[in-house]
């Protein structure tokens, strides 16, 4: 598992130094993402066995994830992250 989680900080770590996260004052986050990387793979693994059912119908997952907002429009998802991180 520490290869893989290696893997995960490093990319981590690249996204936090590409210019669309710098634009989009994400930096830190990723940064964060990297440093903590297993604590955040954990935290994550357990919140999809505690809310995600495979067999279930997605229902219960809509309320956490709109995904009919973006209809795999990646420029659209990126844009409304952008202009989050500025309202602040």
């Amino acid at each position: 598992m520490n290869f893989y989680e290696q893997i995960g900080r490093t990319n981590y770590q690249l996204v936090a130094s590409h210019a669309t996260a710098r634009r989009c004052e994400l930096s830190d986050v990723y940064e964060e993402l990297a440093e903590r990387f297993r604590d955040v793979r954990l935290a994550l693994n357990q919140l999809s066995d505690q809310l995600l059912n495979l067999d279930d119908d997605g229902s219960s997952f809509a309320f956490f994830v709109n995904r009919d907002a973006f209809q795999s429009d990646s420029a659209a998802f990126r844009a409304h992250l952008c202009a989050g991180r500025h309202q602040s």
